[in-house]
């Protein structure tokens, strides 16, 4: 009889054990997603701001490409970043020819260029500026592997302004 208490206390200690364990896995996963949700929306937070900092001092990605020599780009990344870029470059006479975007066409924003996916047909042009911020490298091995132009990082071209 004393042995199979024992053995019933140990098997409840045991599950209770492995509980622990798992809720606290499950809780550090879920703090360190906060966490870099948070570190990517200040990184997004501090972008924006110089961004619209230099627009203020009338500097505008158009006047950087105009200098490159760039006349023809595609813009990588749809979301809140890639459509303010995009309604930047559309009051200028730089070609916006397409968009890249994981949604494809089912993007959030209605705009008068394709928006295609890395594995359609994708033409080339003088420049592809990524908004992505985080995970750029992994990006631009992407792009550099399909050989459809000039890779840039939109916070660089920013950053050159």
């Amino acid at each position: 009889m004393m042995t199979v208490v024992i053995l019933s206390l140990v098997f409840l200690l045991f599950i209770s054990n492995l509980s622990w364990m798992y809720m606290y896995k499950y809780k550090n996963k879920e703090i360190t997603l906060l966490r870099e949700t948070q570190c990517r929306k200040n990184i997004y937070y501090i972008f924006a701001i110089e961004w619209l900092d230099k627009k203020n001092r009338g500097k505008y990605v158009a006047d950087y490409l105009k200098r490159n020599q760039v006349k023809k780009v595609a813009i990588y990344g749809m979301d809140y970043i890639g459509k303010c870029l995009y309604d930047e470059l559309m009051m200028s006479d730089i070609d916006v020819c397409y968009a890249i975007d994981q949604k494809g066409k089912y993007i959030e924003y209605d705009i008068a260029i394709p928006v295609k996916k890395l594995d359609e047909n994708l033409e080339k042009v003088d420049v592809v500026i990524v908004t992505v911020l985080p995970g750029y490298i992994e990006i631009e091995k992407k792009l550099k592997s399909l050989e459809i132009g000039t890779i840039l990082p939109l916070d660089e071209i920013i950053n050159q302004l």
